[in-house]
């Protein structure tokens, strides 16, 4: 039957606008990611980049905490441009768009003809035709680029500039030093990471959808945690392999043109459910883990986390890490008493929220299997995740085809979700998620 307009947008929100596996021209190979234009900052654009870095202005102390202050569209370039003189690096770095088409010298080339003789000025026919040449050439040229690259990774352009600067407290030697050995580790694994069989069924982290602004959410459910039963090298795979999906999914949406004006940053959402937990499902191995990627693999990923239903244990590493804290670390961390997480989540969401959230956040989906019970890849690591890793050809031999198990032959395939339940069940049957994230991200402002 037809369905209305909520359970339309709800089902929109886990896997129909998001679908990256039918998008003409966006699907990789082997372990590659999907081809996405570099995005470079012009003048305008500036103070919406420092915003989100959550600087004051365009003016950045240079490493933090020193009297130098530098535009930050200087620090842009010098990364660019030191990365460009190494040759391996070269090879990967797209480059930056000719000076003389940005926006300096058109307003140059404006107040030139301002003060040419009348006759001299051209048609304004003309001058629509040469200037969308102009930018025909230059978008072939960007397009070209892109393809010609080895998509091991995403676009180095100015936002990834950028979160690295952040990670690296605004030191460019440090944030060039980063994205080299960034940039190498992606070309010693070939593209995209691979979640182990042992993480997958483990349950630890999962990725069902999508919040209100497009950022993919990682939920991770703190008392499935048991350190020393996924071996650390295998639990750093599969963290890995997770926020590879969200690389994926991102770059995915652009390439088919969405802009993702709420997610300039391709960041990520995650909420850490302590429900349950204790100091046993906590490991210090797993935190400096967590630490060292976030810093280096996969620089200011996390856009905001909400701990969800904190006890005690967790309000009082909090309490301790919290002085160590960055300010700005701090206003990204939310904690999130049990009877507002209904509230809360939903704000998230957006409209449709009801139909996503299972019935333990306040939704009507179903309840999330317990590990024992996951049998699917949507089931372990989330729709979206499982999509996506599809998308990447990472997915696991056995999960590349049908989906299995508890839902047996309803669902035909990850990427065709078009009925309801298909639509609906994927994001409420998901599996559940780990904490080390979390922690690692209370840490990270420490090793900037």
């Amino acid at each position: 039957g037809r369905r209305g307009k909520r359970e339309v947008d709800a089902a929109d929100l886990s896997s129909g606008k998001d679908d990256d596996s039918d998008l003409p021209g966006t699907r990789p190979c082997g372990k590659s990611f999907p081809l996405s234009a570099p995005r470079w900052v012009s003048g305008q654009d500036l103070p919406t980049l420092a915003s989100l870095l959550g600087l004051d202005s365009c003016q950045v102390a240079a490493p933090m905490g020193s009297a130098t202050r530098r535009p930050l569209d200087e620090l842009l370039r010098a990364v660019h441009d030191a990365l460009m003189e190494d040759d391996l690096c070269r090879e990967s770095v797209p480059s930056r768009p000719d000076p003389r088409s940005c926006g300096d010298a058109a307003d140059a080339g404006a107040a030139a003809r301002a003060q040419a003789p009348h006759w001299a000025a051209p048609r304004p026919q003309a001058q629509a035709k040469v200037q969308a040449k102009a930018q025909a050439k230059a978008q072939a040229q960007a397009q070209s680029q892109a393809q010609a690259q080895a998509q091991a990774h995403e676009p180095i352009d100015d936002y990834a500039a950028a979160r690295f600067l952040l990670a690296a407290k605004f030191d460019v030697g440090r944030a060039v030093r980063n994205v080299k050995d960034y940039l190498m580790w992606r070309r010693e694994h070939g593209g995209s990471i691979q979640a182990p069989t042992a993480w997958l069924d483990a349950a630890a982290v999962v990725m069902p959808f999508v919040d209100r602004l497009g950022r993919p959410v990682v939920i991770l459910r703190v008392r499935h945690i048991f350190p020393g039963a996924v071996p650390i090298d295998l639990f750093e795979q599969g963290f890995c392999a997770t926020l590879d999906a969200v690389i994926g999914h991102t770059l995915a949406r652009r390439s088919r043109g969405d802009a993702l004006e709420g997610n300039l940053l391709d960041q990520y959402v995650c909420w850490i459910d302590a429900s349950g937990s204790s100091r046993k499902n906590f490991s210090i191995e797993a935190v400096k883990m967590m630490q060292r990627m976030a810093t280096t693999r996969y620089a200011e990923r996390v856009g905001k986390m909400y701990i969800l239903s904190p006890n005690m244990a967790v309000r009082t590493m909090f309490r301790m890490v919290r002085p160590m804290l960055l300010e700005r670390t701090q206003r990204n961390i939310q904690m999130v008493p049990a009877a507002e997480i209904p509230s809360v989540l939903r704000d998230l969401l957006g409209h449709g929220a009801d139909e996503l959230l299972p019935t333990e956040y306040g939704g009507r989906a179903p309840p999330w299997p317990e590990p024992a019970d996951a049998r699917t890849l949507e089931e372990k690591a989330g729709a979206l995740a499982a999509r996506t890793w599809r998308l990447l050809g990472t997915a696991p031999p056995s999960e590349g085809g049908e989906v299995r198990g508890r839902l047996g032959a309803s669902l035909s395939s990850a990427s065709d979700l078009g009925s309801p339940v298909q639509r609906r069940r994927p994001a409420g049957t998901v599996g559940t998620p780990t904490c080390m994230s979390c922690f690692a991200w209370f840490s990270r402002p420490m090793t900037r």
